[in-house]
């Protein structure tokens, strides 16, 4: 999505941290709110509205400022590995299946407004040149941002059940991925936990640097690039030209 909306979710993280300490310091009467097993049990108490909260948040993450990440890695949490994946999964495609029609039904200018140009620019250009497989590569390493390529799927040829058979596939072991470190938060750390950590931040690093990575990564790019490159020189060109001839004709007169 765009930078303003990623800006967001970040302020939100914080915020939610704040929000948690200052419960724990003003109001101690509360103080069980801010304990996460506490918060887990509670979930866990709930039942099937527990799961169906899960699945909430994660549709919510796609119009609001909340991390998918942070929402999966809470599941993980509370439902361990298999069920916090399952039930990340249910959310992340039923998110996914109303992006994609959203942007199928209202077109170009939705997609406008919700995605960065120069990622709509560059997806449809390596779609063009690769097809599905660049949705697929997409989802399992974050080079565009997960939400953004289900938008970006629909204002492709791309029927929907073959957008949503990529989805699910694609999402699988970044959800067990996260989902384990979630489950590890809660009945403890291992050797592996860490080496899944090493993982999550080289993925948030392609993350921050995609720009870079999509460039070296796909030479369509920086051939795409050079041709825009000269395109804009013999505009500039052809702009110097014509005032070059402006101002001779307005020196005669």
């Amino acid at each position: 999505m765009k930078q303003q909306h990623r800006i967001m979710s970040y302020a939100t993280i914080i915020g939610a941290i704040l929000l948690i300490a200052g419960i724990s310091y003003f109001l101690p009467e509360l103080k069980q709110f801010a304990s996460p097993t506490y918060l887990r049990d509670l979930i866990l108490q709930a039942g099937e509205f527990g799961y169906f909260l899960t699945i909430l948040l994660l549709l919510s993450s796609v119009p609001l400022p909340i991390p998918s990440s942070s929402v999966v890695l809470v599941g993980g949490y509370v439902y361990g590995l298999i069920g916090g994946t399952i039930l990340s999964l249910i959310g992340i495609l039923i998110g996914g299946t109303i992006s994609f029609f959203l942007a199928r039904y209202f077109g170009r200018k939705l997609l406008e407004k919700l995605v960065d140009k120069h990622h709509i620019i560059h997806f449809n250009h390596l779609f063009k040149k690769r097809g599905v497989i660049i949705a697929f590569i997409a989802f399992i390493i974050p080079i565009f941002p997960d939400d953004a390529v289900m938008m970006l799927l629909a204002l492709t040829p791309i029927r929907y059940p073959v957008f949503l058979l990529t989805a699910f596939i694609a999402h699988i072991p970044r959800l067990l991925l996260i989902n384990s470190i979630g489950s590890d938060l809660y009945h403890g750390f291992t050797k592996m936990t860490y080496i899944l950590l090493a993982i999550s931040l080289l993925m948030a690093l392609v993350a921050i640097f995609r720009e870079k990575i999509k460039r070296f990564m796909f030479k369509e790019l920086r051939e795409l690039e050079r041709d825009v490159e000269r395109e804009v020189v013999v505009v500039e060109r052809e702009v110097g030209k014509v005032e070059r001839e402006m101002g001779w004709k307005k020196k005669r007169r």
